[in-house]
């Protein structure tokens, strides 16, 4: 009997399981959590219960609103609060640090501490907030929602909230990802709630407790069921549910007993006073009704809610009981979020510490991750193969110029745009003239076709992709997609912020892997969860935090550059770093000239000077040992066939000394230097008769020579001896520079013209132009080359820089290209990679604005050098050399740096071979690599000093350097115009800006976020 008994307890007790897990969708073995804040403690609630009076316990359900688009003043909320002494403050759109003043003011002027809450449509753009509902979810990473949830905590905490709003359960949600988003929703809710903060989901379904659909309301309550399980705070109610409330009906609590007993919900009820055509008390009388604890409202409000809620007591609809019930929860709710403790910390503080640098990174993240290929049907995305495009963006509705200026970092954009006037239909697209474009990029900006009044567009649409290749990027509601066929590649952003058209930007272009998942099924082509993959295979544009640094320590290379700028060291300068692919600091500084009157952008151009030498010179060399067409061990011989010399005027380099060896002292070792204009005279160390002593400024040296008068002979040519790898190591014992005295110091001594070379304008024999009405005769250049060919090398040197080193490989560069060094470096690496301004001669195919100026060349071409290059040999040469030459922004020299850092791949393309990259950087001789530059094992150099023995780069003499760890994954550009106006301006260097800079990305590696 015993066991009978005991066998039909266990039935009954099993049976009730599964009722129980019927009714309210528990699964096997999961716990019903009660809600936390109705556990805590009721001393205080009952004392203060107690000493309230009827109209003090009133206010307690009020939650006013501070808004930050009012024009009211601290103290007008202030008094309003001390009147009517409300329960709590909701804030919209106040930036965390007014928050955080206005916080301290209203809980000084409340005798009850305030519950102070947060809305997710409404937080401070600094804060970190949830995503829209279909934001949340195309995202695939759950575990960003737990940081979502650990970031709003600590913030709350530090700010003294209590209590956040979490986004809508139900808007444009559909069975099958409604589930997830609410799963997510929840991550972030448990957080807070461990940590003594209320969750409150924000608009529970209209539908209840109206819905008469069984199966409907079933699928509805699923998802309020989870949250109730998991012990949520409150929720808060869709206005809907409010407004369809009968005050004549003769049920009462409508709303909190259809909770209680669907989903066995017993938290806060919350309802917000609307603006309609309905009364206030007529709202407030609806709440009470439905059951709400807690009333949102305007400041104005808060006396007739008052007396509408003291109205119904007085006719016995409210009783007092029941008033102190809704009263209880709220202090309870108070009590376990540690209301009077925030309220005596934000009192007590005057400050507040929230890493604003990781809720970027973490608001990068969302955005990001929710971005979605809906289709990519010609494997589009990354864009590859950037030299084959002709890029165009047609903006649709409102412009985007962030999403085309963070395009312009990858490649070159065209754009036109057309809006929806007055709400006439779209334009059709002018196909003939698009179809030349390969992509055409169609973004959608907060506007989508409409299928019954822009026929004629979506038409155009159909033939423009019929002709060439189309990318559609829709910032805007996801639900209008359906406006688009699946034969176009679609890319889905969740938003059209300046944020959200940078990172879309960067997503077509492979700047980051693109994960995203259609949200929602849209019909036939648009399935919930589709979405395809596209991997990062370029530099991206983010923030120090993306990379585990504190964007506060690299603050600091701010303070070090606007130092330089007031001490005269330069003008202004760009910096760029990128750590492990990410472009982390990006800024340009100061202005182009001392005049302060045009600022530098980050599109502008500096003269690159000597870093030509790696950027040019030898990354051609790099690509040409690729194709086996050239090798460092090649003798320079091998590329030219007339190396015949008539000696009769030898330069002699046992009798050439350089100023930088002998008395420039004071001055850190540069790539290259120079002095005043003051001549020096030096004894040549071989006593002759027949020697003449000068010294004369040649490029970025100050040389001295002596010159052979007498003699006639023809031999070959001792240069032709050198090897290409002695040359791109300065081993070669050639001079600092080319023979081109008599081109620069030559002038008429009656006129004082250059009439013997140059001409004002430009003729059949005067086409060299190197400045504004200044142009060499062409023929000299023969003469130049003849006058090269009798340089003998000093063999007994060891290393001794020198731009004819460059300048020959060049040479040897061109003899085998049969063309310039400029259009093989075009077509072969930097209009595939999408390097477009890094150029030599830009004044032949840019605005001069964009021209940062450098010199103001008194002493031979006696005017302000802009976009002509300041080295006198190269500018000799045509501007185009080995040494120098090349103008560039701070971006595309990143993107050539990273290319070497990948190991030689791209864009989702190889380059370079990552064995050749090694070859070129590694040391070969001293600190020296082939035509790189290395850390010398001694330090003191322009770089920083903890780069390491593997990194790599080069500086140039107007103020520029670039420089690459490999075992940090670090570049590290910095461009200036230091010798504006006057070369002989050495502060750059004596305040060892560019090193102090280096010392501070160092610094932050070394001090990573914990």
């Amino acid at each position: 009997m015993r066991l009978k008994l005991q066998v039909l307890v266990s039935f009954i007790f099993a049976m009730s399981l599964v009722v129980f897990a019927t009714l309210y969708d528990v699964k096997p073995g999961e716990i019903h959590t009660p809600v936390p804040f109705l556990q805590s403690q009721h001393r205080w609630a009952d004392s203060l219960i107690r000493k309230l009076d009827r109209s003090e316990k009133i206010s307690q359900l009020f939650v006013v609103i501070a808004d930050a688009d009012s024009a009211d003043s601290d103290t007008t909320l202030s008094r309003y609060i001390q009147k009517y002494r409300p329960g709590g403050v909701l804030f919209r759109g106040y930036g965390a640090n007014q928050q955080w003043k206005r916080t301290r003011i209203y809980q000084a002027s409340s005798q009850v501490p305030l519950l102070i809450g947060m809305q997710p449509d409404h937080l401070p753009q600094d804060l970190i907030q949830i995503p829209g509902n279909l934001s949340i979810a195309a995202i695939n990473h759950d575990s960003l929602f737990e940081q979502v949830g650990t970031a709003m905590a600590l913030q709350g905490m530090e700010m003294g909230v209590n209590a956040y709003f979490l986004p809508t359960l139900y808007k444009n949600q559909t069975p099958e990802n409604r589930n997830q988003i609410s799963e997510k929703i929840l991550k972030v809710g448990n957080i807070l709630q461990s940590q003594r903060i209320l969750a409150i989901p924000t608009d529970i379904h209209p539908y209840f407790p109206y819905e008469r659909d069984s199966s409907r309301l079933d699928s509805l309550l699923r998802n309020y069921k989870m949250f109730s399980r998991a012990g949520i705070s409150g929720f808060d109610l869709d206005p809907a549910i409010i407004q369809r409330i009968k005050l004549n009906s003769g049920k009462e609590a409508i709303v909190r007993n259809y909770l209680d007993a669907n989903i066995n919900y017993k938290g806060l009820v919350i309802g917000e006073l609307v603006e309609n055509d309905e009364p206030v008390e007529e709202q407030v009388k609806k709440m009470m009704k439905a059951g709400v604890d807690l009333i949102i409202l305007k400041k104005e409000d808060m006396g007739q809610a008052s007396s509408a809620i003291h109205n119904l007591m007085n006719r016995t609809i409210l009783s007092g009981p029941e008033l102190n019930e809704k009263v209880k929860r709220v202090l309870l709710a108070k009590s376990w979020s540690r209301v009077r403790t925030t309220y005596a910390e934000v009192l007590s503080k005057d400050t507040f510490d929230i890493d604003f640098g990781k809720n970027d990174l973490l608001r990068r993240k969302l955005i990001r991750e929710a971005i979605t290929i809906v289709k990519d049907n010609h494997d589009q995305i990354p864009f590859k193969r950037l030299k084959d495009r002709r890029f165009h963006v047609v903006t649709v509705g409102e412009k985007a110029p962030d999403l085309i200026n963070q395009m312009r970092f990858y490649s070159e954009i065209s754009e036109s745009h057309q809006d929806r006037s007055q709400g006439k239909s779209l334009k059709p697209l002018n196909v003939r003239f698009l179809s030349g474009y390969n992509p055409v990029i169609i973004a959608f900006n907060e506007e989508s076709p409409d299928p019954n009044r822009d026929e004629e567009f979506i038409q155009s649409l159909s033939e423009l992709s019929a002709s060439t290749e189309v990318v559609i990027i829709h910032l805007g509601e996801v639900t209008d997609l359906q406006a688009f066929t699946p034969e176009n590649t679609l890319v889905q952003v969740y938003g059209n912020s300046e944020l959200h058209q940078k990172l879309v930007a960067q997503a077509v272009f492979g700047g980051f892997s693109v994960n995203g998942m259609l949200p929602l099924t849209l019909g036939e082509g648009f399935v919930y969860g589709q979405g395809d993959f596209s991997p990062k295979t370029r530099l991206s544009y983010t923030i120090p935090e993306e990379v585990g640094l504190d964007s506060r320590y690299l603050s600091y290379i701010d303070s070090v550059v606007y130092e330089g700028i007031g001490s005269f060291a330069m003008p202004g300068c760009q910096i760029l770093v990128a750590k492990s692919g990410q472009i982390i600091y990006h800024k340009a500084f100061g202005y182009h000239t001392y005049a302060r009157k045009k600022a530098v952008k980050l599109t502008d151009l500096y003269d690159l000077a000597s870093v030509t030498k790696v950027v040019g010179t030898t990354s051609a060399m790099m690509k040409m040992y690729d194709q086996g067409r050239i090798d460092p061990d090649d003798m320079l011989g091998k590329f030219f066939k007339n190396q015949m010399v008539t000696l009769d005027s030898v330069l002699r380099r046992d009798t050439v000394y350089f100023l930088a060896d002998s008395i420039l002292t004071n001055i850190e070792e540069e790539d290259t230097t120079t002095t005043d204009d003051s001549p020096i005279i030096l004894v040549s160390q071989r006593e002759n008769k027949g020697l003449r002593v000068d010294s004369f400024f040649l490029g970025d040296t100050v040389m001295v020579v002596t010159t052979h008068t007498r003699g006639r002979t023809t031999i070959k040519s001792p240069i032709f001896k050198l090897r290409l790898s002695e040359l791109m190591t300065h081993h070669s014992g050639l001079p600092a520079g080319l023979p081109v005295r008599r081109y620069i110091n030559y002038r008429n001594k009656r006129t004082g013209r250059y009439s013997l070379y140059y001409k004002p304008r430009k003729d059949s024999l005067h086409t060299i132009q190197v400045a504004d009405g200044f142009y060499l005769r062409r023929d000299y250049l023969d003469s130049l080359w003849d006058d090269t060919k009798r340089i003998v090398p000093d063999r007994r040197k060891g290393y001794e820089y020198s731009d004819a080193n460059m300048i020959l490989v060049q040479m040897a560069i061109d003899s085998v290209n049969k063309e310039p060094i400029d259009h093989y470096l075009k077509r072969e690496l930097f209009a595939p990679l999408g390097i477009q301004n890094a150029r030599y001669n830009p004044r032949e195919t840019l605005d001069e604005e964009r021209l940062i100026p450098t010199e103001y060349d008194s002493r031979w071409r006696g005017q302000l050098l802009r976009g002509y290059v300041h080295d006198p040999t190269a500018a000799i040469m045509g501007g185009v050399a080995g040494n120098a030459g090349l103008f560039s922004n701070a971006n595309d020299l990143a993107i050539l740096f990273q290319l070497f850092l990948n190991g030689g791949t791209y864009g989702g393309e190889q380059y370079l071979r990552e064995t050749t990259i090694q070859k070129f950087t590694q040391a070969q001789t001293g600190h020296r690599g082939f035509g790189f530059d290395k850390p010398p094992q001694s330090g003191g150099y322009i770089i920083g000093d903890a780069a390491s023995l593997s990194s790599y780069g080069h500086t140039g003499f107007s103020g520029t350097c670039v420089w690459v760890d490999p075992e940090k994954e670090l570049v590290f550009i910095f461009l200036s115009n230091r010798i504006h106006p006057r070369s002989q301006n050495w502060m750059l260097n004596t305040l060892r800006i560019r090193q102090r800079v280096h010392n501070v990305i160092y610094e932050a590696i070394a001090n990573p976020l914990p």
